[in-house]
């Protein structure tokens, strides 16, 4: 049971388990950015998970819960009967399964022979794709064959009856239909009142050849339906086509549209949709998929296929998740494959996911930085709540005008038996800095100057203040320290001078007082126009200051940096047991968050992930000593960890064990255990693969902001192929354990460091080893 990888596209499941019905859902889950939906069956089974989301749809269920994502009304079941008998696997007999996912071009496939229980054979190709180029478009195609007659009885339609585990979110929504045919349910949601249009039409096919078949029209509470019934001859075979579209008052090409020239311009679309039929539908948005591929797609010549299947898995979830069109929400921790996390972005965005877009598709990483600057004014009232200036930007985000959107409470506590409090929202700060460290990098790969002008030294300064104002000043010793915070390492809870954010903190103020000076220099005009929006100059020498006098761990003897004040004072065990662990958090089995504080284990990259981030700040053995001692008492219980630790494997060149944690963290969605994806893919994560490869084994990073390449290739890989964009310069890049070929696309000249040597490449360089 499990997962096959059938090549560098294709994922497949051979053998249907009720109990893991999750996995595939989420790992073949399909989407636009705009909407996104697990790959549920379309008959119906008790532990199915029937979620579809639109990016951007935040509503609370109630005024004692946080803002989240709602579970739209379901278009995807699909009730069958043959001869009276209802599809199901559990029933009858299953002579053949296969359920897969194409990633080249988004189309989820089942296909299955199944003898019902009066002993009929019957052939059922099941497919489904949400549109790339048609946002607010979903198709599902049905072929059912027998070499007997059969009778058929389909139900299909829309409900709203879904909930997000039990939450409501929308109203009893109005239901109509229209020529027998187009069924239409339009609702609003509870809090925010958004209001959704839920549309499905049906075409049906005899051999190719369309048939008008009367339905029997059905509405229930918060359903309505279609029911279809057919006498199919043997050998021949019945097409099922079900187009939907969903469309919202919250969607940015109708932010100045009535609600009524909402509904007239989907229900055109459906009509429109509906003659054109699937097939038409799903080429349109294949070439899309094409299109996209030829940006991003990175090519590796492995041993083992699942390599090169996992980079473009990353890749393709990275675009399913992601809204292309709309610049007004982030990414969500899950994306849009499950209600984990509530579709709330972290810095997740900005530190694992971002770099893939700054050097693929730079003006989608624009978008996701204007994102966070129109979340100001929530920074700016967090910021006020805590007692402090400037933009102190919420741990968790969702809308635009939210503020921050942190629960309060979360699992359980194994020795006091209640709920656990999560500090994160209050005392996980470094998420500021971490915006700062995204622009710097956004700005460095690609010299965008009106993006730093309208919106980025704005919200470099603006968070500046606040770190300015959250430092607090020890005069016994003359330095600032920053207490009473969560660093990476969410295991150490409220504890001093983590050097994660203390590193981070002064990193932004020593950008922000660069871009401030060399704008006093170059550009004062601009530098009084945002002045008058942040009070930067006020406040420029108290920042030059601290930033001197920001108290940085000091390393020790042993060139160890200490990830807090009283971490290495802590005690030793033996973790073996955890670092072995087949699945995460086992630790709290044994421990509770309190006790887990006075031990010296680590839940995340903490110090590695300020080696990777400020690399060209340590020195290689620095890197080393910190590698060996923290790496042993990191677990690897986020599933942000073992990404950073492949890129830092890399760079003290233990490329084997680099590799070995490489395959931990595809594993992540793609390993043996059937439930590590259940609330949603690992949108972090995938994001960690690309950085996996480009930054670990690619050797890929910026030095003196110029592209470095110091390529590190597995032993099991023959060569990489992947595209970047430099500087608005296209690269294609081809490593093998030899030769290093960089190509300029459009003949235009680049420096570029590799293998530590300045090289000035006009039109392409080959260098061999």
């Amino acid at each position: 049971m499990g997962l096959n990888i059938q090549s560098g596209w294709i994922i497949s499941e051979k053998e249907f388990k009720k109990e893991y019905i999750a996995k595939s859902e989420v790992i073949m889950a399909i989407g636009n950015g705009y909407m996104g939906s697990r790959a549920t069956n379309e008959e119906s089974y008790y532990n199915q998970t029937r979620n579809t989301f639109v990016a951007g749809s935040f509503n609370k269920s109630n005024e004692d819960e946080v803002t989240e994502l709602p579970n739209f009304p379901d278009i995807t079941n699909i009730e069958i009967f043959i001869d009276g008998y209802r599809f199901t696997l559990l029933d009858g007999e299953i002579i053949d399964f296969e359920k897969n996912l194409n990633l080249k071009n988004g189309k989820m496939l089942r296909k299955i022979t199944w003898r019902s229980p009066n002993d009929k054979i019957v052939d059922f190709e099941f497919m489904r794709f949400i549109s790339l180029n048609n946002l607010h478009l979903i198709g599902s195609k049905i072929n059912i064959s027998s070499n007997e007659n059969i009778k058929i009885k389909i139900i299909s339609g829309i409900n709203g009856q879904v909930t997000n585990s039990g939450a409501m979110h929308f109203t009893d929504g109005v239901k109509r239909i229209f020529d027998s045919n187009i069924l239409r349910y339009t609702t609003e949601t509870l809090e925010s009142k958004i209001n959704a249009i839920v549309q499905s039409s049906h075409n049906i096919l005899i051999n190719d050849k369309d048939i008008e078949i009367a339905a029997t029209m059905k509405m229930d509470r918060r359903i309505v339906n279609l029911i279809y019934n057919y006498d199919l001859e043997a050998n021949k075979v019945f097409k099922f086509e079900k187009i939907s579209t969903i469309h919202t008052s919250r969607d940015l090409e109708y932010a100045k549209c009535t609600f009524e020239e909402i509904k007239e311009k989907a229900i055109n679309d459906i009509k429109n949709y509906k003659s054109m039929g699937y097939d038409v539908l799903f080429n349109e948005s294949e070439i899309e998929w094409m299109k996209y591929w030829n940006d991003v797609d990175i090519k590796i010549d492995s041993k083992d296929i699942k390599d090169q299947f996992a980079i473009r898995f990353a890749q393709y979830h990275l675009r399913i998740m992601t809204n292309f069109e709309d610049n007004r929400m982030g990414i969500g921790a899950k994306g849009l494959t499950g209600e984990g996390y509530k579709g709330h972005s972290f810095w997740d965005t900005e530190i694992f996911i971002l770099p893939f877009y700054i050097y693929n598709l730079p003006e989608i990483a624009r978008n996701l930085l204007v994102y966070r600057y129109k979340t100001l004014d929530g920074a700016h009232n967090k910021a006020i709540e805590n007692g402090y200036k400037g933009a102190m930007f919420p741990w968790e985000s969702a809308w635009i005008s939210d503020d921050d959107v942190t629960p309060l409470w979360c699992g359980v506590n194994v020795v006091t038996g209640k709920a656990t409090k999560v500090y994160s929202g209050i005392k996980e700060q470094h998420i500021s800095a971490d915006i700062v460290y995204a622009i710097w990098l956004y700005y460095t790969v690609t010299k965008d100057n009106d993006f730093m002008e309208l919106y980025g030294y704005e919200m470099i300064f603006d968070i500046v203040l606040f770190i300015e104002s959250r430092l607090e000043y020890n005069k016994d010793i003359d330095r600032y320290e920053v207490n009473d915070v969560i660093g990476a390492d969410e295991y150490k809870e409220r504890i001093n001078n983590n050097t994660f954010t203390n590193n981070m903190f002064k990193f932004a103020m020593n950008l922000g007082i660069k871009y401030y000076d060399e704008l006093k220099e170059n550009n004062e005009a601009l530098l009084l126009k945002i002045n008058e929006k942040v009070l930067i100059s006020n406040k420029i020498e108290s920042i030059k200051e601290k930033s001197n006098k920001i108290f940085i761990p000091e390393m020790t003897k042993d060139l160890i940096i200490p990830q807090d004040d009283t971490y290495l004072s802590k005690e030793i065990i033996d973790l073996t047991k955890y670092k072995n662990q087949t699945y995460i958090d086992s630790i709290f089995e044994d421990y509770n968050i309190e006790q887990l504080r006075e031990i010296q284990v680590t839940k995340q990259a903490d110090v590695i992930m300020l080696l990777q981030l400020l690399n060209n700040n340590f020195s290689k053995d620095i890197v080393k000593a910190n590698w060996d001692y923290y790496e042993p008492k990191t677990l690897h219980d986020s599933s942000l960890s073992l990404a950073t630790h492949v890129v830092m494997a890399s760079e003290v060149n233990d490329i084997d064990y680099a590799y070995k944690l490489f395959r931990k963290a595809i594993d992540i969605d793609l390993g043996k255990n059937m439930n590590s994806s259940d609330k949603g893919i690992h949108s972090a994560s995938l994001g960690g693969i690309w950085q996996s490869v480009v930054y670990g084994f690619a050797g890929v990073k910026i030095v003196n902001n110029i592209l470095s390449i110091n390529p590190r290739l597995p032993k099991e890989w023959n060569e990489i192929e992947m595209p970047l964009i430099f500087n608005d310069i296209e690269l294609l890049i081809n490593l093998t354990h030899e030769v290093i070929n960089v190509k300029v696309i459009d003949n235009e000249a680049i420096n570029v460091v590799i293998n530590g040597k300045n090289i000035k490449i006009q039109n392409e360089i080959r260098l061999v080893k």
